[in-house]
């Protein structure tokens, strides 16, 4: 370690009462007769004079030493400022071993370290305080979230067990005996493993009650210090909390990752559903650990009104994406043209099509597919556009297909997922080798027209989601577990497009409710995000999983927001 580049003084505390200005060059003993409040600087006449024909310097407060308001040194620091050991005010921070010390522990233990007076600092005051004020409202924020989650958690397991139990209840009055064993050993089973679960995150809701506690404490007195305090103090106070901060920031974030809860799942068996005849076996039932999903905020970045960007006809962005440089694709029906956006949604580039284009979905390498479905004309087609730098497209493939598709995502770096126009198939995998394969649904078939239903997936989950806007449901399917989930709910009214993130969140347009519906992979509905009165046609989201792309019409009026996700 570096010696210690100073020596300890040991002087008066009249000492501060002597010109600040002479003892930087070696004078010591000139009397200050002023003090100037905007330099924190005692002066004596000459250097008083001197510091007024200063041109830069005008408009500074200057006191007389006898006038001059003293800063509050009694604000009560708790003893943090004073060093544990000696009971002294530490009035030195060691930059090699980064704490506060007193001048005993220089003369004692800090003499190999780089060690600098606290004045000497304080100058970063500013700009410690905010980022500390910063990093204790995102603890703040954290602690929120894994309160409610944890409160959320315990109601929504309590609620699923309730509902789950209500369905027991009704198979029950055909099969009152088999129906009431099965109930108390549901019960018993899953209230052993919730109870475990509960425990776990009524334990976690207390330690976070307690730091956010602790949070808003140390909040209020950094506040106070900041006010009050003297550049010193608040530079203590930095310090010291800056290691509780730090602390309780990485205690939250490992507790919210490691949260978990339980999947119960129920499966009856066929006889019993059909009551046809007495078994023995009633149900199946499973207990599994799933992860907890919070629903993500939306915070809005940018927003433009698409009929100001209007070409000849008034637009209509059918698909919508990012490219993997962070840039914005969209596809305008009406006007046979690929917009090319930036990160606050201003236009780059417009690129022309020979025909409607339905959809587009980012490929790696700035390569965009673009979905073409005129049945009619027998002219359904999808096409490969490579998005230059300089913002225009070029076509590197065009192939004609079976099917007329509408929306189209990404399964892997060769095969999409399209949903399907006027097809007894709502959807199929589409290679880039121009090979259309069927996917084999659970659910009852059906023919959607246009706009009646879109699709994405989630490859990281092997899920596959299609909306059906008429039946006012959503339709997940486990590919490689072979379940499915049918959701409905109040808030889901006539869905149209969908995305998801990578994690599993899925993002759904309820048109009729003018709002953006946050669904978990396991099919809860985590909440929704209102739009006011525009209706939500097609979303995306970014590679990051961090921003959310919507296009919305109320009427005749079109926006493209953009949207921060929290």
């Amino acid at each position: 370690m570096a010696e210690s580049k100073f020596e300890i003084e040991t002087s008066s505390e009249d000492m501060d009462k002597y010109c600040d200005a002479c003892k930087e060059v070696g004078e010591t003993n000139v009397v200050a007769v002023f003090f100037c409040q905007t330099c924190k600087q005692y002066q004596c006449e000459i250097c008083n004079g001197m510091h007024k024909r200063i041109p830069s310097l005008k408009g500074h407060t200057i006191d007389s030493v006898n006038d001059q308001v003293t800063v509050n040194e009694d604000f009560g620091m708790h003893g943090i400022d004073r060093c544990e050991n000696h009971n002294e005010l530490a009035k030195f921070f060691c930059k090699t071993e980064d704490q506060l010390c007193c001048s005993s522990c220089v003369l004692s233990t800090h003499l190999k370290c780089v060690v600098v007076e606290i004045d000497e600092l304080t100058g970063t005051n500013d700009t410690n305080m905010v980022e500390l004020q910063t990093t204790i409202q995102e603890g703040m924020i954290l602690a929120s979230k894994l309160m409610s989650s944890s409160a959320r958690c315990s109601k929504d397991l309590r609620e699923d067990q309730e509902n789950l139990i209500q369905e027991i209840d009704k198979i029950k009055v055909n099969a009152m005996q088999l129906i009431d064993t099965f109930k108390e050993e549901f019960h018993s089973e899953t209230d052993e493993a919730i109870s475990t679960i509960c425990h776990t995150s009524d334990s976690e809701l207390t330690k976070s009650k307690h730091i956010n506690e602790d949070f808003r404490r140390i909040e209020a007195f950094m506040n106070d210090v900041a006010k009050e305090g003297t550049p010193a103090q608040v530079f203590s106070a930095i310090t010291v909390y800056t290691k509780q901060v730090s602390r309780f920031m990485t205690s939250l974030k490992q507790s919210l990752s490691q949260m978990f809860t339980l999947n119960i799942n129920l499966d009856f068996n066929e006889k019993l559903i059909k009551f046809v005849e007495m078994t023995d076996s009633i149900a199946t039932m499973s207990v599994e650990r799933i992860d907890v999903f919070n629903p993500m905020e939306l915070s809005t970045v940018a927003s433009v009104d698409v009929n100001e960007l209007r070409d000849e006809n008034e637009p209509f962005y059918t698909g919508i994406d990012f490219l993997s440089d962070d840039r914005v694709i969209a596809v305008d029906n009406k006007n046979s043209t690929c917009v090319v956006m930036n990160g606050q949604l201003s236009v780059l580039g417009r690129n022309k099509v020979n025909k409607q284009p339905y959809d587009c979905c980012a490929l790696a390498d700035s390569t965009v597919a673009i979905s073409y479905g005129n049945r009619r004309s027998h002219d359904q087609h999808i096409s490969l556009h490579i998005v230059h730098k300089n913002h225009t497209h070029s076509v590197i493939k065009t192939f004609k297909t079976k099917a007329s598709y509408f929306s189209l995502d990404v399964l892997n770096e060769d095969t999409l997922v399209a949903n399907t126009i006027e097809c007894d198939q709502p959807a199929k995998l589409v290679t880039l080798d121009e090979e259309e394969k069927d996917i084999d649904f659970p659910f009852p078939p059906k023919v959607y027209a246009l706009g009646d239903s879109k699709t994405t997936c989630i490859p990281s989950l092997d899920i596959l989601v299609l909306t059906d806007k008429a039946a006012d449901k959503c339709y997940l399917w486990n590919v490689k577990e072979n379940t499915s989930i049918v959701v409905e709910d109040e808030r889901i009214k006539e869905p149209r497009g969908v995305c998801a993130t990578s994690s599993g969140v899925i993002f759904v347009c309820s048109s009729a409710t003018h709002s953006i519906v946050q669904i978990s992979p396991k099919g809860k509905v985590l909440g929704s995000f209102q739009l006011a009165t525009y209706c939500p046609y097609s979303v995306a989201v970014s590679r990051d999983d961090k921003k959310l792309l919507l296009f919305k019409k109320c009427e005749r009026q079109m926006k493209l927001q953009l949207f921060k996700l929290i």
